[in-house]
């Protein structure tokens, strides 16, 4: 998946859970969890991530998906 097509995927994600689809956005994060892993720069994202997921903070979890992650893809 190249990184725009990625921006897509996160920015489709985080609306989801602003929306409060919760698990239309668990499912896709999944789809996408691997090449998250792979983009060095979203690194220093994981633990937020977990623990916005334990928490189950899925306001968090957007806002971290689309304003740390999607929004650093130019």
């Amino acid at each position: 998946m190249e990184l725009l097509k990625l921006k897509e995927e996160l920015i489709n994600i985080a609306r989801c859970f602003y929306q409060e689809r919760v698990k239309d956005g668990l499912d896709r994060f999944e789809k996408v969890l691997a090449m998250i892993l792979q983009v060095p720069e979203f690194s220093e994202m994981v633990n937020p991530v977990m623990e916005a997921l334990q928490g189950e903070d899925y306001v968090l979890l957007a806002d971290i998906f689309y304003h740390e992650m999607a929004m650093r893809i130019v």
